[in-house]
């Protein structure tokens, strides 16, 4: 009798996963419309590397985490090699009244915080709102102050935070003051000076409080390197106040170097002191294309994430930055944009980027750069070595984007070469691997290999004069006379009316430029009297009026109102924003700058259109315009990656209106 069911076929024997160095494999189940990730590798280091860390953002988010789903990630992230998370506060959740008390337990901030001090996981949180109650728009004398997102009453402002960073010990080991001021969307706009003066306030009173969380300054969408921007925060006292400065990168591997180095020059020119203070690049990721629906990225996009994370992350090592935050490790999407981030699928398994950076972080772990490899047809080439067992690992980058160019990596002879492996740690079996005769290949498909050796390469295969060995002994000589961030119990803070104020990260374009009144407040942070002595320092071209060069005693918790009227000679520098500085000379107060200009609108002339082409003829021509810069995390910030280094020159020569 035949069988009315018909014959259904055994299922093909699962994967063997062999070997101990590592590797991933992706399950596909036609079926059932789905794929997962597996990661197998060598165990953690006994002593996990703090430069690798990872952006998780438990508080926030839907749909919202579990206690077990926490738990579960923090596993994976201690498996990983991995115990620096990062995360987000929300500040009006956690104060949300003047009086009222604190809302702890709000969304998941008590929880995913109580779960990571059970863990040991140690947490950067940051935040970019303030509750309503410490904002100001408009006062009684009819001053506009802007949509200003900062805090005006620092004093309480500050308070606060030690209050929120003290509850939720032991995991919080540093706050990042603000994310992203030099964003629209989070800074509004605002120049240096703003957020720089939060973050006075901060310091000191985590200072007073005897808090050892770390204070971090900064926390760019883009650093802007070498522009007026970073003049501007280093005039404000960014690097003598913070203990670390951040900031964020999507851009290719290719292309992180400059910024570092830049950013690390200019700070020896404003501040030599200070220049080699820790870098933590707090957000890196590189997104892939998403479809509604979408569970986890495509193969191709998959990959190049992969090798575009792990490359970012050995740039980072070699440049001497203190620690590397990978984002994002839970799925994230923007599906507005056709974007994801996420390193973890929507079914919480791990995709080829969680693999690579796993893999990374262990092998990685506890080793030092020590130059380039010499002889290859990498793009990046960097060598670590480890002065514990003396082997050493070069990593081979080349972007998967560009196969077209290159068939397989090359290397040169003489390596001390052990063994391959590939990206997410399977050892790779590639002829021609020995490193004698002509050198070696292998496969180029991940972007990146690691070549194993049992020691150095020779010194005639080892560049060690690299910018980024500049850069790591810059901030090696920072770390080894361990100058702590300076404090002042006194913050001046602009309440500028921006009535007639043009503002942009870079600065105030002034409309009026005759006369124009600054308006700053001196806030006393402490609970003991304080004697200020500000004095205002100009640039050829602009002259002030009506500020009297005098002592100022502020009685515990007091605070003044300071004004002049800034003139500005519209032919001096005209396009280029400089410093108006106002100095403590009491030593009660660290600067405030301010960068400004004189607004000038420019006029253009632009032909007029061809009678014999209409208006509509024209407009079919025309593509789509782009989706707006503002609306896309992914475009906002690859712009690190295309405007790094502007220099001051050449800000300067950008005219008045124009956007930056």
């Amino acid at each position: 009798m035949r069988s009315r069911h018909p014959r259904v076929d055994p299922p093909p024997p699962p994967p063997r996963i062999t070997g101990t160095s590592g590797g991933f494999v992706e399950l596909n189940f036609p079926a059932l419309q789905n794929r997962v990730g597996i990661v197998y590798g060598i165990p953690p280091p006994a002593r996990p590397d703090g430069f690798f860390a990872i952006d998780s953002s438990f508080t926030w988010g839907t749909p919202r985490f579990s206690e077990a789903q926490i738990r579960s990630y923090l596993v994976i992230m201690k498996h990983s090699g991995l115990l620096w998370n990062r995360d987000r506060f929300r500040w009006g959740a956690l104060h949300p009244e003047a009086n009222g008390p604190f809302d702890f337990n709000s969304i998941n901030h008590t929880l995913y915080r109580r779960v990571a001090s059970e863990m040991r996981i140690q947490t950067l949180d940051t935040f970019h709102s303030t509750p309503d109650w410490l904002k100001i728009q408009k006062d009684q004398n009819a001053r506009n102050f802007g949509n200003n997102p900062y805090p005006v009453h620092l004093k309480q402002a500050a308070e606060d935070w030690v209050k929120i960073v003290r509850n939720f010990q032991p995991t919080l080991q540093a706050l990042e003051v603000w994310n992203e001021p030099d964003l629209p969307g989070f800074g509004k706009h605002f120049p240096a000076d703003q957020v720089t003066s939060l973050t006075k306030a901060i310091s000191h009173k985590f200072r007073e409080a005897g808090m050892t969380t770390q204070v971090v300054g900064g926390v760019f969408a883009n650093p802007w390197a070498g522009t007026v921007m970073q003049k501007a925060y280093l005039q404000n006292g960014l690097l003598d106040t913070s203990d670390i400065i951040s900031w964020h990168t999507y851009a290719r591997t290719e292309i992180v170097e400059r910024p570092v180095v830049t950013w690390r020059q200019f700070a020896r020119q404003e501040n030599p002191t200070r220049a080699g203070i820790p870098i933590w690049i707090t957000e890196t990721g590189m997104p892939w294309l998403y479809r509604r629906g979408m569970e986890r990225a495509d193969i191709t996009h998959d990959i190049e994430s992969a090798a575009e994370i792990a490359g970012k992350a050995a740039e980072y090592k070699a440049l001497g930055v203190e620690k590397h935050f990978a984002f994002s490790f839970k799925f994230y999407a923007e599906p507005a944009n056709n974007k994801a981030f996420g390193m973890m699928d929507a079914n919480h398994t791990p995709m080829r980027s969680m693999a690579a950076y796993a893999h990374m972080a262990k092998t990685l772990a506890n080793f030092d750069y020590i130059g380039d490899l010499a002889g290859t047809n990498a793009r990046r080439s960097r060598v670590f070595h480890d002065p514990a067992t003396g082997t050493a690992i070069a990593i081979l980058y080349y972007p998967v984007t560009d196969k077209k160019d290159i068939a397989r990596f090359t290397f040169p002879k003489n390596l001390p070469l052990v063994r391959i492996t590939g990206i997410d740690g399977r050892v790779l079996d590639a002829p021609g691997t020995t490193g004698g005769g002509g050198g070696g290949t292998a496969p180029h498909d991940d972007g990146i290999i690691y070549l194993h050796l049992s020691g150095k390469p020779p010194p005639s295969l080892l560049k060690t004069d690299t910018p980024a060995m500049e850069c790591l002994e810059m901030a090696r000589d920072f770390r080894r006379r361990g100058e702590p961030r300076k404090t002042a119990p006194v913050v001046f803070q602009s309440i500028l009316n921006t009535t007639d104020v043009v503002m942009s990260r870079f600065g105030y374009s002034l409309r009026n430029f005759s006369g124009k009144q600054f308006d700053f407040t001196l806030q006393n942070l402490s609970d003991t009297t304080q004697t200020v002595r500000p004095v205002l320092e100009l640039p050829d071209g602009m002259t002030a009026a009506g500020f009297g060069e005098r002592e100022h005693v502020l009685p515990p918790g007091g605070h003044e109102t300071l004004s002049f009227r800034l003139t500005i000679d519209p032919s001096v520098e005209p396009e280029a924003f400089r410093m108006v500085r106002v100095v403590d000379k009491a030593g009660s107060a660290l600067p405030i700058a301010f960068p400004v200009r004189a607004w000038q609108m420019q006029t253009k002339t632009v032909p007029a259109l061809p009678q014999t082409q209409t208006t509509s003829a024209i407009a079919a021509d025309r593509p789509s315009p782009p989706p707006p810069l503002s609306r896309c995390v992914a475009c906002r910030k690859r712009m690190a990656g295309f405007f790094f280094a502007q220099p001051l020159d050449n800000m300067a020569r950008r005219r008045n209106g124009t956007h930056h």
